[in-house]
């Protein structure tokens, strides 16, 4: 999904300023792209399923681990963007979206 939307794809191996990632963001990383993975096929079928409320929930919850792990790591600018995606699936699973 990120490198469709035009973005580096997550890499536990990355480092930052020459230091190597922390156990705790290269598990992050790992997870992270297992959900976005999720995200990817829910989207993709979203148009073919009959439960479309069901596919909302799925996504809401991937969201809404990312958003936990990006809190508890300090990953702040992720962690807003979770925010507003669930904030968009929370007015659709009510029926305001």
């Amino acid at each position: 999904l990120l490198t469709r939307l035009g973005l580096p794809a997550l890499k536990s191996e990355t480092t930052v300023s020459s230091q190597p990632l922390s156990e705790e963001l290269q598990i992050f990383i790992l997870e992270a792209n297992e959900n976005f993975d999720r995200i990817e096929g829910i989207l993709l079928e979203l148009d073919r399923v009959a439960n479309a409320a069901n596919s909302v929930n799925q996504l809401f919850r991937s969201i809404h681990t990312i958003k936990g792990n990006c809190g508890f790591l300090g990953l702040t600018s992720l962690e807003s963007f979770c925010h507003r995606a669930e904030s968009i699936l929370d007015a659709l699973r009510s029926g305001r979206g």
